[in-house]
């Protein structure tokens, strides 16, 4: 009986130690779960931060991108609206210049036209002045022949004279 009280003793005795233990590894383990917990609440807020300023730097991004698309956009407007301008006024100003070179070379040809029509006429009136003058001293020649023959030679001479003016005058 008394190694039964020992045995029991002991059992007892084995029992509360490993109880003890147990108490202590569980306490430690609990002692670990909670460090565990308190680093993963501590690195979710540092990711939730972390991501709050990736999120917060993104925006400014794309803000600051948004405003450059702006920028550059109505800058591409104003250049595209100058050139449009400037190829505007550019035709323009080829057209007046055409047509200006077009009325210029209607007015020198009508001009070219009206003085050939000038030296049409005025050769003519020389032709009918020519032809009566030819007349006239085919006249005074035809008189002449009657007269003697140095009064003839005179009149020659003169006809020939005047002929040439004549002539010389048309050229």
């Amino acid at each position: 009986s008394e190694m039964c009280i020992r045995d029991s003793d002991r059992t007892v005795k084995i029992s509360k130690d490993a109880e003890a233990e147990q108490d202590f590894i569980i306490n430690k383990l609990m002692k670990r779960l909670g460090n565990a917990e308190k680093e993963r609440d501590m690195l979710m807020k540092s990711a939730q931060i972390e991501e709050e300023n990736i999120q917060k730097n993104l925006k400014m991004k794309l803000k600051e991108a948004s405003r450059e698309k702006i920028k550059l956009q109505v800058q591409l407007e104003n250049e595209q609206e100058y050139i449009t301008h400037k190829l505007s006024k550019q035709l323009r100003d080829a057209i007046s210049e055409k047509n200006a070179l077009q009325n210029m070379m209607e007015m020198e040809h009508k001009a070219t036209e009206e003085l050939k029509a000038k030296i049409l006429e005025e050769e003519k009136q020389l032709k009918q002045v020519l032809q009566k003058k030819l007349q006239q001293l085919q006249s005074e020649k035809l008189i002449a022949e009657t007269s003697s023959q140095t009064e003839y030679e005179m009149i020659i001479n003169k006809m020939t004279t005047t002929l040439e003016k004549l002539v010389s005058a048309k050229k």
